[in-house]
């Protein structure tokens, strides 16, 4: 068990919403796209998953671990589904509202549900670094999650 002291969940003593017996065992989750049953990557092709260090092109950019949110059916997650937080273009703010289901993006400062809520990031090298959603997210082809864009600058 890993508690962040940040942490003011009440899942700790009290089962996740909707369930009897399902707690949370740790503050934080880990980004989906470097695992080899969760990637949407590895869900077209096995091979293609970033399931180990030579396939992360850019560990210094690629998000790791996260601060998982307290609340809602994800408080008892250990990983996000970062595929699932776009729509497109042409609602730029819903990655915000959507990622906030599952991600404390607030933890840190700032409104939840906004591009501007920060929390702390745990990137593949190591390092941690205290970023703002929009700095992590703005979209498919501009994230810090996909090890495939996630070099790219922002």
């Amino acid at each position: 068990m890993i508690r962040s002291p940040l942490d003011d969940s009440p899942h700790w003593s009290i089962p996740v919403q909707g369930t009897t017996n399902r707690y949370r065992r740790t503050s934080y989750g880990w980004n989906n796209y470097l695992s080899r049953t969760h990637s949407p990557d590895a869900a077209i092709d096995r091979s293609m998953a970033a399931d180990r260090l030579s396939r992360v092109k850019s560990a210094s950019n690629t998000v790791h671990f996260l601060h998982m949110v307290g609340t809602g059916s994800f408080a008892g997650a250990d990983h996000v589904h970062v595929e699932n937080w776009w729509i497109n273009d042409s609602l730029p703010d819903a990655p915000a509202i959507l990622a906030s289901n599952q991600v404390n993006t607030s933890v840190v400062s700032g409104e939840p549900k906004t591009k501007s809520a920060r929390a702390n990031y745990g990137f593949v090298d190591g390092h941690v670094e205290t970023l703002s959603f929009i700095e992590v997210f703005t979209g498919p082809d501009r994230n810090r999650f996909d090890p495939n864009v996630a070099g790219r600058s922002f």
